[in-house]
């Protein structure tokens, strides 16, 4: 392997590093680190609480929807059925869209009121 005397490789590593910068500009960079690792912290901080409220609320969620289940089936009725009313409630809720439902335009029945084609051919 190639070795490089250790005069020569600390007179380059000085050269290409903090040893010819100032030592003002050396702290600057290293207070514009800090400020910057605190700023991501931060942010991350952040992200983590809005994901546990997120958590939080979705717990919630399933607690009351266990409640609502348990009070229909003492009172005797599907509790699947409440549940996808209370899901449509719920996402009916969260969407902030207000779209009018169409209405059907009258269609002909697929069947005929009496006989069918075919047997009227004969």
């Amino acid at each position: 392997s190639l070795r490089i005397p250790l005069r020569v490789s600390f007179e380059l590593l000085c050269k290409l590093s903090v040893c010819s910068l100032e030592p003002d500009m050396v702290v600057r960079r290293q207070e514009a680190l800090l400020a910057s690792r605190l700023r991501m912290q931060e942010e991350l901080n952040a992200q983590a609480e809005r994901y546990k409220e997120k958590q939080r609320q979705l717990e919630e969620q399933k607690r009351r929807q266990k409640i609502e289940m348990w009070e229909s089936m003492q009172e005797g009725k599907s509790y699947k059925g409440n549940l996808k009313l209370s899901q449509q409630e719920a996402e009916s809720g969260a969407s902030t869209s207000s779209a009018v439902p169409k209405s059907k335009p009258n269609k002909k029945p697929l069947r005929g009121g009496g006989k069918s084609e075919i047997l009227e051919v004969f």
